[in-house]
């Protein structure tokens, strides 16, 4: 069954299968084997592709593949979306959808309990953790890179 996907969906999911190459999560063959399915349509039946080191779009045209912009929507083989999918760092895959407050709870900053008279003040909160920064990729290759990094380590693009 096909599924509509959007494009940046797709050079994210290429840019994982890189990285997950690179970082030998999967073997060389594995890797190519997986991108060799990254083989969309368009509503006319067209067919697309995107490198997994450049994020450049290409259309079949006569056997040959030609590099071009990819219209807006489309479609992916479900099993396919679902198996490279698994490369993806959890990070970068959606958190599921918070709850929603609870309808006796006092809205968010005030305190559920207000301090007794004659006793001590209450200790202040723990500074907040700093949260870990994101991952960062090169736009040129699909390397991971460490946050903030200015030139890809692996392929050189300036990346400021």
């Amino acid at each position: 069954m096909k599924k509509t996907v959007k494009c940046n969906e797709m050079e994210a999911l290429a840019r994982a299968l890189q990285v997950a190459k690179d970082n030998r999560t999967i073997s060389e063959e594995q890797a190519g084997a997986l991108h060799a399915r990254f083989r969309l349509e368009d509503q006319t039946g067209g067919v697309w592709t995107v490198g997994i080191r450049t994020l450049r779009w290409h259309r079949l045209v006569q056997d040959r593949w030609v590099a071009d912009n990819p219209p807006a929507q489309l479609f992916i083989e479900e099993a396919t979306l679902a198996e490279v999918g698994k490369l993806l760092p959890p990070a970068s895959k959606p958190a599921p959808p918070a709850a929603p407050p609870k309808k006796d709870s006092p809205p968010m900053g005030v305190s559920a309990a207000a301090p007794k008279p004659g006793s001590p003040p209450a200790k202040p909160a723990a500074p907040a953790q700093p949260k870990p920064a994101a991952a960062q990729f090169c736009t040129g290759c699909g390397h991971s890179l460490r946050p903030g990094t200015k030139f890809c380590t692996h392929c050189g693009k300036r990346l400021v």
